[in-house]
Parts: C-alpha cells; structure tokens; sequence
C-alpha cells in the first residue's frame, strides 16, 4: 500500500512474552505514521491475530551463531513476501515507543560510532557477538565501504528492493554479518547522527545499574527505550505497567 510501513518484529516466544506486550502498546499509542504491524515467527496467544500481518517461515538451525541466523533468515523472507510494503520499519521485543512519533523521526540516519580501527577491541558484549562485528568489519573493508556502526539498536527503516540487493551481494549464509551495518554502510556514506557522541533525546538504554537508577529522568528525555537483556528486571516491568496499563488494539 502506497505511504505505508511495514513494523516488523522478529519474534521467538520467551517466557510470558510480557516485554513483547509493552513494545505493542507502546506502538499502538505513538506511532503517527501510516503502518501495518508484521511478527515473524512465534505469535503469543494473547497477540489478536486479526490485527496484525503474522508470517512464521520455517528457519533452518543453524550450529554456529544460531540467534543472528535465525533474525537474518527472517529479514531475507520478509524482504521477498509481497504482503510487507515497500519500507520495512525494523523493531524488536525491546524497544518501546516514549512519545509521538512520525516517520521523519526514523529517517534521520543514526550511527552508534564508527567502527574499531582493530579487531582486537574490548567489548562488553559476548564473544559471538564480538565475532559478527568482525565479520561485518572485514565485509566492509573487502568492499571499501564506509566504516560505520550502525548496531543503534534503534527502530530503523529499510527499503525491500534494497534489502534484496545486500543479501544477493553479501550473501549471509556462511557467516553472519551485521545486516543493519551493511545496509547503511552500502547505500550512505555519512549519517546524520552519531548516537554516543551526540545522543540528544533519542534513546534511553538501560544496559547498567546506574541506567536502571536513573530510569524515570531517561523514559521522561527520550524518544525509545531498550534495555540489556540482564536488565529485564522487576523495577523496569512495574514502570511499564504504569506507563502502559490500558490493553491496546493487537492484545486479545
């Protein structure tokens, strides 16, 4: 449909998929744009199935890096099903919407910081994770492209044929890329932004403790919030709950 967005949610069920909920809601109150709402893969049993576009493609497991396969096998089918429109607003299970937002506010191209200029750079990240940045450095490097992290984990916008062109070009099937990264990189040379320098409003990440401490001035100066897994905690639910008590239109 012509003006519109495609959300997609890549989505495997965890628990009482009580994170998925919030994101959902959140979407339903602040997104000021023209979109239709895609999960791929598992569909909670509280999700209204007539509300949403739900597409769960059989993914292969993989024996190396099996998460990062299995969110790229499900950007590769999405970019070739003809019910997701032509832009593809990227989301995940924990990323929630804080006020209004239009689509102009998802154009501006944000990058996290450049790239390391070594592959042996410190990360709090696992090793895997570590190793996928590696991979998607020597992928840019092979390709003299530019050199920027794009791993904002922000919502960020796709267009499909563009999509279809990186993964016939960068193949992602022997090893696993930073498909975000790849993209940007390929198809921009500057961003507009560079989130850990000049943050402004845009994120609040919760990714350590004093994050967590200083949680209601974050949620009340930013645009989204995304959190570390580990930081799935009680303080964090029960601020959701409040800032998001009503069931929204997608819920059952």
């Amino acid at each position: 449909m012509k003006n519109r967005v495609t959300i997609v949610i890549p989505y495997k069920k965890l628990e009482d998929s009580e994170e998925l909920k919030y994101v959902l809601r959140s979407i339903d109150r602040h997104a000021k744009f023209r979109f239709q709402l895609c999960i791929v893969g598992d569909l909670p049993d509280w999700v209204n199935p007539n509300k949403i576009l739900h597409l769960n493609p059989v993914i292969s497991q993989r024996d190396v890096n099996p998460k990062a396969f299995n969110v790229i096998d499900k950007l590769k089918y999405v970019a070739h099903h003809d019910e997701v429109d032509e832009r593809i607003l990227l989301m995940y299970d924990d990323i929630v919407f804080l006020r209004d937002i239009r689509l102009d506010d998802i154009k501006e191209l944000i990058a996290l910081q450049e790239l390391p200029s070594s592959e042996d750079f410190k990360t709090d990240a696992s090793s895997v994770w570590k190793n996928i940045i590696i991979n998607t450095m020597r992928a840019l490097r092979r390709n003299n492209l530019p050199y920027n992290n794009y791993e904002s984990h922000l919502p960020r916008l796709f267009e499909k044929e563009r999509m279809q062109d990186v993964f016939k070009l960068f193949g992602f099937t022997k090893r696993a890329y930073c498909f975000p990264t790849i993209y940007y990189n390929y198809y921009y040379s500057v961003p507009d932004r560079f989130l850990n320098s000049n943050p402004g409003d845009i994120k609040a990440g919760i990714y350590f403790q004093k994050d967590l401490d200083n949680l209601q001035t974050l949620i009340g100066n930013n645009k989204w919030l995304n959190w570390g897994e580990k930081f799935w905690v009680q303080e964090l639910k029960e601020i959701l709950r409040e800032t998001f008590p009503e069931k929204g239109k997608y819920e059952l």
